[in-house]
C-alpha cells in the first residue's frame, strides 16, 4: 500500500502530503560511525535519535490530523516504516492508559548496514518512535531500544513510554 502511495514529481517523492528521500541505509550507517568517531557513541545517538524525533512528530501530526487514533497511527506508521524499507514493524503492545507501548522491527535497515556490534545501533527509528509517541501521548515520551539485530538479537524492541509531567529523564 504504501510505495503504490508514493508519488514522485519534478524531484520530489510525497506520501500522504509529506516529502521522503530515498536513500541507501549505509550511506546514513556511514554519517552514523563517522559522528560516532568525532563526538562518540552517546552523543551521536542521541543526535540521530533528535533527527528521527523531529520527522516523526512531523509525520505523525500530520497523520493524525487526518483522524487516525493512537493505536490506528502506531499501526499506519508501522506499515509506512515497513513500506519504505526500514524493516518489519509490529506493534506488540498499546496501553493508553499506562501511555506506553513496545514495537519491534525486524530486518532493520540500519542494524543490517551497522554490521554486528555490542550496543544498539538503530538511533533514527528509536527517534522516529518517540517522536510518535509524543504525538500519541501528547507529552514527551522516552524510548528505548532494548533489543538490536545488530549485537545479535532476533530483532530490534523499541519500549515507549510518555514522561511524567515534572520528571526529566536522560535520553538512552
Amino acid at each position: 500500500m504504501v510505495i503504490e502511495n508514493l508519488k514522485c514529481n519534478k524531484g520530489i517523492l510525497e506520501l500522504g502530503g509529506i516529502r521522503y528521500l530515498l536513500i541507501r541505509p549505509d550511506t546514513i550507517v556511514g554519517f552514523q560511525k563517522a559522528v560516532e568517531r568525532e563526538l562518540g557513541r552517546e552523543r551521536c545517538a542521541q543526535l540521530m535519535a533528535e533527527g528521527g524525533r523531529v520527522g516523526g512528530s512531523r509525520s505523525s501530526g500530520k497523520y493524525k490530523e487526518q483522524g487516525y487514533s493512537g493505536e490506528e497511527l502506531i499501526h499506519y506508521m508501522c506499515e509506512v516504516g515497513t513500506g519504505l524499507g526500514w524493516g518489519i514493524f509490529r506493534l506488540l503492545q498499546f496501553d493508553r492508559q499506562r501511555r506506553n507501548f513496545v514495537l519491534e522491527v525486524a530486518n532493520s535497515a540500519f542494524a543490517s548496514a551497522y554490521g554486528e556490534c555490542d550496543h544498539p545501533v538503530c538511533h533514527l527509528i528509536r527517534g522516529v518512535i518517540e517522536g510518535l509517541g509524543s504525538s500519541i501521548f501528547q507529552r514527551e515520551a522516552v524510548c528505548t531500544e532494548t533489543q538490536c539485530s545488530a549485537k545479535g538479537d532476533r530483532v530490534c524492541r523499541f519500549e515507549v513510554r510518555a514522561k511524567e509531567e515534572g520528571t526529566r529523564d536522560e535520553y538512552c
